[in-house]
């Protein structure tokens, strides 16, 4: 018999677990995910201030190009913050960054499995551990997302909902403390998923009291009262933040510098394949780093099963919150909830619907570790590493899907510049949401001597324009220290620096309170003075909101301290699982996850067992080869299409692969649309300013690149024809040409688009019949204008013929006689009859030129190669001539 241990092994299993994949992450530098740059320059800039004395930054003046950008009075700092605190100690920001990343890696495990615990035996709670800490999703944070504040944030979403739970079960002044830290953390390190982790607690907070409570109402208030208290503490600690956020967005232009959000946020819908897939192998040929943003095949497998078990088991609540909780975040990150994103109050600010899969992840692993009640208690142990070895074995194909790092040997200011200049991420934002809001244009041009800033980061200047204008000669400064300039000048002038105004700054003359103000032009921080030498000083001293905001985060910390030591003598229960793991099976688990880490850090990912490698010119994953040469620079491969349908509930989607043969300097922006047959219409476009690989100029000659797009049909009336995909490469020089001087490349799949069929409303009380069963003529009806008969026919498609039918038109004269011919392709050729749906109702529009001796118009349909008219009846009889005569004031098609 095995002897248990009372020691908790579930705890350092679960902060061991992350290793697996994060050891990988560990190396020489960060590896290179797309937001990584901006965040370590935000992480410097605080080092930087601390080192300065200021102990929460607001306005970087550096920032911008050297003109000051107030970053951290909008965006969540404590990520930020935390690391520069490592970097403050001697840490190099590199290994800073990394650790910070590991540790909330294994901090956000650890309150998973607590959360789990709470509902299951430590056995079952450490599969859910697994289950979130190795969510493909989660990987794809790290390798292409990059994004610390987020992966930070996310860390803290399992600890808010515990708190929430314990206040349900039985609330305590110290367990307030337990739903305000997590959610001031979530308030303060990334205000995205602040919102999201609100859209499901809040939901938990008002039901879960009425489920333990049952129907003592009285307790049921109570416990709604502990809650509330404790997110309004919450917000009372990230006051500091949250307060001149909400007051002060009125100073900067994220209205403006956000147009494109909703055009955005259409095209990041998931399909829904995606949401449950299993992560493919990694093709290290590839530049474009294909990382399917997934809860995970394996997941979605055990969360069936885990439903199942919780109704045998009759755990409702649990199942009733976890399928709820699960079936919104399916939803909502599918492009049919777009109406919901644009009721929710700013949801669209969120621009990314992958973020909900933050919390997708922690409903997967309580519903997903849950199917082991399934399997008889004594063979649950066994259970229990099959489990942990089929999610980990999902994940380590991609647990270190490139070689590329970032790395920062002296990082400074002008690391800054460089960065802003090259990813134009202005002040380390990807929308320039932030810029104030005076002046009537935004300067992005580089300070002189830039390497200036290297050893005077905070330095500030005179406009330098203002400097070189010859009219203003009479002008010269000259730094006493940072912020303390010798300012002469030969005349009363108004003297502008090289930083933004905004609220907050403060300036002296000589000693003297001096009146700042934006100019007019630029919006710079602007000083009247007179003629003579001045000693300018100028300072960010913050604004009256933010003073009141950080009084009041410091009464909420010593409320804080209040209730922790005021609750001590609280003997509030806590309703975890008791149940533990024997030494020998805890022993095990460790020796087993300690040595997957080590074999797959130091074999399996070195030597790329789990990963391919295409020839440059031969993509795995292509499906259709084209070969297509623009300019002699850029060669089209081929393309991968998923999907052959298009339709308003549903995108297309296509797969380019480009490869470079030679390096080139020129970049081009692919536009991707799809187009009628005659090319003369577009139904839908898809356009990024560069490759989702990089740009054309940062191409390889021994790699190729996939460039995915989504096709989503115009808001206008697109009729349900076909088209074809149209490819195109543009600059600011124009269109790059193909080998035979095209501007463009047709690609041959013939696209089916599903919208709704015209609703015609005919007069007639018979229909003609036309061919064997291939159309009716529901209606006609015929306007003249001054040049023509404009005349529309209202088909329904009955059968989709294989020969290429023309619509016969002929103008007759009253003896019968031709007088004039419009025959055309019906629907402008850009419906050809092959394609004909079966059932479809359509209007055609064709013309005959006006002549007065035409008395009558007929119509009817041939075939094109024999001119062959087709047989035409009414009422099973056959029509003369197979042909339908139409009078010219003919109005049977009623709108």
């Amino acid at each position: 018999m095995q002897t248990q241990s009372k020691l908790d092994w579930g705890i350092l299993i679960a902060l061991l677990l992350p290793i697996i994949t994060a050891l990988p992450t560990l190396g020489d530098g960060i590896v290179a995910g797309a937001d990584v740059g901006v965040h370590v320059q935000r992480i410097h800039a605080i080092t930087l201030s601390l080192q300065e004395g200021v102990i929460y930054p607001r306005w970087i003046s550096y920032f911008h190009l050297g003109y000051g950008y107030p970053i951290f009075n909008f965006y969540a700092p404590l990520s930020a913050y935390i690391t520069a605190l490592l970097e403050v100690t001697g840490l190099h920001i590199v290994t800073a960054y990394n650790v910070v990343q590991t540790v909330a890696w294994s901090f956000g495990s650890l309150g998973m499995y607590l959360l789990a615990r709470r509902f299951f035996p430590m056995h079952i709670a450490i599969v859910a551990t697994a289950l979130w800490a190795f969510a493909p999703s989660r990987l794809y944070e790290v390798w292409w997302q990059g994004s610390l504040a987020q992966i930070v944030a996310a860390s803290f979403m399992p600890y808010l909902l515990i708190g929430v739970l314990k206040n349900s079960e039985t609330p305590s002044l110290r367990r307030i403390l337990a739903i305000a830290l997590p959610y001031a953390a979530l308030i303060m390190t990334h205000t995205p998923m602040m919102y999201i982790t609100t859209l499901y607690a809040a939901p938990l907070a008002f039901f879960a009291p009425i489920y333990f409570a049952k129907t003592d109402y009285k307790a049921i208030f109570r416990r709604w009262g502990f809650i509330g208290s404790g997110f309004l503490l919450g917000i009372g600690l990230s006051t500091i933040f949250l307060m001149p956020t909400l007051l002060e967005l009125q100073y900067v232009q994220i209205s403006e510098g956000l147009q494109e959000t909703i055009p955005f946020l259409r095209e990041q819908f998931l399909p829904i394949g995606e949401i449950f897939t299993l992560p493919p192998l990694i093709d290290r040929t590839d530049q474009y780093l294909v990382f399917p943003r997934t809860l995970g095949l394996v997941g979605g497998v055990l969360s069936l099963f885990g439903i199942g078990a919780l109704i045998w088991k009759r755990r409702y609540g649990l199942l009733i919150a976890c399928v709820a909780g699960l079936g919104f975040t399916v939803y909502m990150l599918l492009d049919v909830s777009f109406d919901v994103w644009l009721l929710i109050p700013a949801f669209e600010n969120l621009r990314f619907p992958a973020r909900l899969l933050r919390m997708g992840a922690i409903l997967v692993a309580l519903l997903g570790s849950a199917s082991l009640l399934l399997i008889p208690q004594k063979y649950q142990i066994h259970a229990t590493v099959i489990a942990l070895l089929l999610v980990i074995s999902q994940v380590l194909p991609i647990s270190a899907p490139y070689d590329d790092r970032v790395n920062y040997p002296n990082i400074s200011a002008y690391d800054e510049f460089l960065q802003e200049q090259s990813a134009r991420t202005w002040g380390t934002v990807s929308y320039n949401e932030f810029n104030p809001i005076w002046g009537e244009r935004i300067f992005l041009d580089a300070p002189t001597n830039a390497l200036r800033y290297i050893d005077e980061p905070f330095h500030l200047r005179v406009f330098g324009r203002d400097i070189a204008a010859t009219n203003w000669q009479g002008l010269t400064e000259e730094n006493i220290t940072d912020n303390r300039l010798r300012v002469t000048t030969d005349e009363a002038r108004a003297v502008r620096f090289r930083q933004y105004y905004f609220p907050g700054w403060q300036a002296t003359v000589n000693g003297e309170r001096a009146e700042i103000y934006p100019d007019e032009q630029v919006g710079l921080i602007t000083i009247d003075l007179p003629a003579g030498e001045h000693i300018v000083e100028l300072n960010y001293v913050g604004t009256p909101v933010q003073l009141i905001a950080t009084v009041i985060s410091w009464i909420s910390v010593i409320i804080c301290i209040g209730l922790y030591y005021f609750g001590k003598f609280d003997r509030a229960k806590d309703n975890s699982d008791d149940s533990t793991l024997s030494v020998r099976v805890a022993i095990g688990l460790i020796v087993l996850i300690v040595s997957i880490a080590l074999l797959n850090d130091r074999l399996i990912q070195p030597n790329n067992w789990l990963s391919t490698q295409s020839a440059p010119t031969e993509p795995r994953n292509m499906a259709n080869r084209v070969d297509a040469m623009f300019g002699e620079q850029i060669t089209l491969l081929g393309y991968t299409l998923h999907d052959n349908t298009i339709s308003r509930d549903s995108t297309l989607n296509i797969d380019l692969y480009w490869h470079v043969p030679e390096a080139i300097s020129d970049n081009y922006r692919p536009i991707v649309q799809l187009v009628s047959l005659s090319q003369d219409q577009a139904f839908a476009t898809s356009s990024n300013l560069q490759p989702a690989a990089g740009e054309f100029s940062t191409m390889q000659a021994d790699r190729y690149a996939t460039d995915p797009y989504t096709l989503r049909l115009f808001d206008t009336d697109i009729p349900p024809y076909v088209g074809q995909i149209m490819v195109q490469l543009v600059n600011n020089e124009g269109t790059l040409l193909l080998a035979d001087g095209s501007d463009r490349l047709i690609l041959e799949p013939i696209i089916r688009i599903d919208t709704p069929s015209d609703v015609i409303n005919p007069t007639w009380d018979t229909p003609y019949k036309i061919g064997s069963s291939f159309a009716t003529l529901l209606c006609a009806t015929i306007e003249q204008t001054d040049t023509s008969y404009d005349i529309t026919l209202g088909w329904q498609l009955d059968n989709a013929p294989r020969e290429n039918l023309v619509v016969m038109v002929q103008g007759l004269d009253e003896n019968g006689e031709l007088i004039a011919s419009g025959d055309a392709l019906p629907f402008d050729g850009n419906y050809p009859a092959w394609f004909w749906d079966i059932g479809q109702t359509l209007y055609d529009s064709q013309s005959l030129p006006l002549n007065d001796s035409i008395s009558e118009i007929a119509v009817g349909l041939y075939i094109r190669e024999t001119v062959t008219r087709l047989s035409v009846t009414l009422n099973g009889e056959p029509v003369a001539n197979n042909q339908i005569l139409l009078d010219l004031e003919e109005q049977s098609c009623q709108p």
